[in-house]
């Protein structure tokens, strides 16, 4: 016979139920509602734009996007080979010259525009590269006080005017010289006279691998006064403006913490800056050329259109320029005020006459509302806190009965809690990995990230860890989109798993603290069967979402490749990359029109006779070290001989030989190309020098497994030829490859861009490549 359940037991099993629904309810309002302030924080809702109408004496975001509406609507095309990068300069340097003319006595204003040219070997993504550069612009302006010295320490900051391959350039890095101009308007108008002279360049090459900044340094008159400096970046199209980058020493970042109105920087952001492909102008200022302490401040969020043709006006995030500027204004007096503001020569001085710690400092913002900095040595004492803490508790708990018997079972008590909560924290990492990947079992798309479905289940307990981690995720999902492509079939799965890693340790940080008191309400079956509903019906759904759209586009590119000899087209081809991991395959599957247009026209196939190596992508050399599963296609060869009579073509001026090593002296015309974005020399053989980097022959690199091979790409006005030499030491010939990278396309290529869906990003050019034995 069946024994009804006690009334007791089922009153008491209800109350508790009712209990955790309450707690868990609880811990939804609360922080859902810290999870809504942080969003409005890390996006700069809480900051107010001012209009164009705004007093002169303060920094007016409207303002700057009335400049910035000139050099991106206006003036298209800012990218190097076309007439909007020099259309640009010119209207860069007429605003300062007006501001110049109105500057009041008690200032001394001088605009430059500069030429700049050289060559030099440098490192990115991780592969090193040769640049030789010519006639590249730069705008440069000094506001100093009439009483000024010419060899004053200075403080720089630096900006670039250049935009991507085929990006209008809005907030890279449009957003940082229209915002460079109206501080220097702010500067000029709001009576404040800088102490100290302030350096603003306006570089016009940094999108080709930092050349404008390189120029500067090495050729500017000016360049040996700057003591410290500021450059401004943006990867991402608004959203707190992060500084990545800070040094050589604690100085620069010590100055941020003190005076920005709006911080946000964090140490680990410099540790982690490697992780991301690119690199910015803070590498020239303070490790490659010179060692000059500084700052490099960057917009990171809305990182989905950086380097795309959707990175426009529309797309900025409202309040963040505002932000910045408030920030700059307040960074600039405080350099200017410093007595650390230096020269070389006298930082070297004084830092081996006073001893100066020359090491990074510790500091994190508290919601962009204030820093908390310290440095380093401070650090080992602060970090040691929790094991001393945590050493000492069993002591604190026993006391006043101690015994050696009670010690330990406290510690062992503690220990037992930490290795519980270790373990979950394990746990909150390895299984959102492991359902990221169980997921793209069953799914066919990748990089379907759900921010409801993965976040759901995170509801933290600390504000700081969820403004740390919300960022920390925003971020790094935004940057999957560019992080590169990895060889199938488990490249499929990484960034998939890098991401559901991420979120499971965030989840773990920030819920890991309460858990121990709110378990006695929360471990039950049912809501741990109800948060395991939850995530497989997050799974479900998100398997079945497309993963782009305009607000977050996949990025695809396209080569449209000429083979030449001399005169002659030998052959034609599209080439096609990604670099994240949904495959080309994805992209014709959800691009019917264009695979349609292909198979009339030329033929598709994901056949391995259609896969391309990076060889044939070394006009963006070393970019195309980011793809995988490259296809090429054939193309069409005689529709471009109605828009160049000439081809690039390299021609040898004269040998000479000396002590068995050939000297051969050349000649490349890049004949009727007028829209050169670079060209890239890929030389293998026995190579011994050439006239390249002051002459200095850098380590050789490997291509697609070829043999060892030297890359230098050249950049500069396309109507004059390049002359070098390059030496042998030994009579086996020397084979050179020559990409142009044409940015003119020819109508059969824009009518295949066309018919992409608009959730592809593409970028496409024109390329010719031709190879040489000497």
């Amino acid at each position: 016979m069946a024994i009804p359940p006690s009334p007791r037991r089922s009153a008491t099993g209800a109350g508790a139920a009712a209990g955790a629904l309450r707690v868990l309810l609880a811990l939804v309002v609360l922080y859902g509602f810290m999870s809504f302030l942080v969003y409005r924080v890390i996006h700069m809702r809480h900051v107010a734009p001012l209009d164009r109408d705004a007093s002169p004496g303060e920094f007016s975001e409207g303002r700057v996007l009335q400049h910035l509406r000139r050099l991106v609507v206006d003036i298209p095309g800012r990218q190097e080979g076309r007439p909007g990068l020099e259309s640009a300069a010119q209207y860069i340097k007429g605003q300062l010259e007006g501001l110049a003319a109105h500057a009041g006595p008690e200032y001394r204003v001088e605009v430059e525009e500069t030429i700049v040219s050289g060559s030099f070997s440098m490192i990115f993504l991780r592969h090193r590269v040769t640049l030789g550069y010519r006639n590249h612009k730069n705008i440069v302006m000094r506001i100093s006080s009439n009483v000024s010295e010419e060899d004053e320490p200075s403080l720089l900051v630096n900006g670039h005017f250049d935009s991507p391959l085929g990006s209008p350039g809005a907030a890279d890095c449009g957003s940082c010289v229209a915002s460079m101009l109206e501080l220097s308007r702010l500067i000029l108008e709001s009576g404040w006279v800088p102490p100290r002279p302030v350096i603003f360049l306006f570089n016009g090459a940094e999108e080709l691998f930092l050349l404008g900044s390189h120029g500067f340094m090495k050729t500017h008159k000016w360049s040996s006064t700057v003591g410290a400096f500021i450059n401004i970046e943006a990867s991402g199209s608004g959203g707190a403006d992060l500084v990545c980058q800070s040094g050589p020493g604690s100085w620069p970042s010590r100055i941020y913490a003190q005076n920005a109105k709006y911080p946000m920087a964090n140490s680990v952001a410099q540790d982690m800056f490697g992780i991301i492909p690119g690199d910015t102008d803070y590498r020239i200022f303070a490790e490659d050329v010179a060692k000059i302490p500084g700052l490099d401040i960057i917009f990171v969020l809305g990182g989905y259109f950086y380097h795309t043709s959707y990175d426009t006006l529309e797309n900025l995030l409202p309040g963040s320029i505002q932000a910045r500027g408030a920030n700059l204004f307040n960074l600039v007096k405080a350099f200017t005020n410093s007595p650390m503001l230096l020269k070389e020569s006298e930082r070297s001085n004084k830092a081996v006459n006073e001893g100066i710690d020359d090491l990074r400092a510790i500091f994190f913002d508290y919601l962009t509302w204030f820093m908390i900095f310290y440095p380093r040595d401070v650090s080992l004492i602060i970090h040691s806190l929790p094991v001393a803490i945590f050493l000492l508790t069993p002591l604190f708990l026993s006391f006043p009965n101690i015994t050696m018997i009670s010690l330990f079972r406290t510690f062992m008590e503690l220990a037992k809690g930490m290795l519980l909560h270790a373990f979950g924290v394990i746990l909150a990492i390895v299984v959102p990995a492991m359902a990221a990947g169980l997921r793209l079992l069953f799914a066919k798309n990748a990089m379907n990230w759900s921010l409801f479905g993965y976040v759901i289940p995170m509801i933290p307990c600390l504000l700081y860890c969820l403004y740390y981690g919300g960022f920390l995720i925003q971020f790094l999902i935004e940057k999957m989109g560019m992080m590169g492509s990895l060889p199938k079939p488990y490249g499929h799965f990484v960034p998939d798993i890098i991401v559901g890693a991420m979120v499971g340790l965030v989840v773990g940080w920030c819920f890991g603290p309460l858990a121990p008191i709110v378990s006695r309400w929360l471990a039950k079956t049912s809501i741990l069967h109800a948060f395991l509903q939850i995530t497989v019906v997050a799974m479900a759904i998100s398997s079945q979402l497309f993963p782009y759209s305009t607000g977050a586009p996949k990025r695809v590119v396209l080569q449209h490749t000429f083979v030449t000899d001399a005169s002659n087209i030998v052959e034609s081809n599209y080439g096609f990359s990604v670099v994240d991991a949904n495959s080309l395959e994805f992209v014709f599957n959800n691009a019917p029109e264009a695979a349609k247009w292909l198979k009339d026209n030329s033929e598709l196939s994901f056949k391995e006779k259609y896969r391309s190596d990076r060889s044939t992508w070394v006009a963006l050399y070393p970019v195309p070290f980011l793809f995988s599963g490259s296809l090429k296609f054939p193309a069409q060869t005689e529709e471009v001989r109605k828009h160049h009579q000439h081809f690039p073509q390299l021609v040898v001026q004269k040998t000479s030989s000396n002590n068995w090593k050939r000297r051969v002296h050349l000649q490349l015309s890049l004949g009727s190309l007028s829209e050169i974005w670079t060209t890239s020399l890929n030389i293998t053989g026995p190579l011994s020098n050439w006239s390249f980097a002051d002459n200095t022959l850098p380590a050789p690199q490997t291509v697609s497994g070829g043999p060892p091979s030297y890359i230098c790409r050249l950049t500069g006005q396309s109507n004059e030829n390049w002359s070098f030499w390059l030496e042998a030491n030994s009579s086996e010939p020397l084979r050179i490859d020559v990409a142009v990278l044409d940015q003119f396309l020819v109508d059969s290529t824009k009518e295949l861009k066309s018919l992409f869906p608009s959730w592809a990003d593409m970028t496409v050019f024109t390329t010719f490549f031709s190879t040489y034995h000497l």
